[in-house]
């Protein structure tokens, strides 16, 4: 995979601020399921696999690795994960401090 898939904790977003960034979310969302489609469904099955930001919701103490852009329509993990590659790309283009979540084993 050519993108770094590793954890930046570096900044923590609040709801403001994945609205201010809703518009690069949406096109990165779109362009995974657009890139679903060339991809073959392989790998082991999990649930909540996607592009991941650290968030901390209204009055919580905590942060937690919320998705943002899930893995379309594929159920493997390395089908979800080829499929959000360009995706993930595109957002940390944009300054969007994002990673890849493998979600849990099903």
């Amino acid at each position: 995979m050519a993108v770094n898939d590793t954890k930046d904790k570096d900044r923590t977003y609040r709801r403001a601020d994945l609205d201010a960034i809703s518009h690069l979310i949406s096109e990165a969302q779109q362009m995974a399921i657009r890139d679903a489609d060339n991809v073959e469904d392989k790998g082991t099955c999990v649930l909540g696999a996607g592009i991941a930001v650290n968030y901390r919701g209204p009055r919580k103490r905590y942060d937690r690795t919320k998705v943002i852009v899930s893995s379309g329509r594929h159920q493997g993990n390395c089908a979800q994960h080829a499929s959000c590659a360009r995706a993930l790309q595109f957002l940390r283009d944009n300054g969007v401090d994002a990673w890849w979540h493998d979600g849990a084993m099903d």
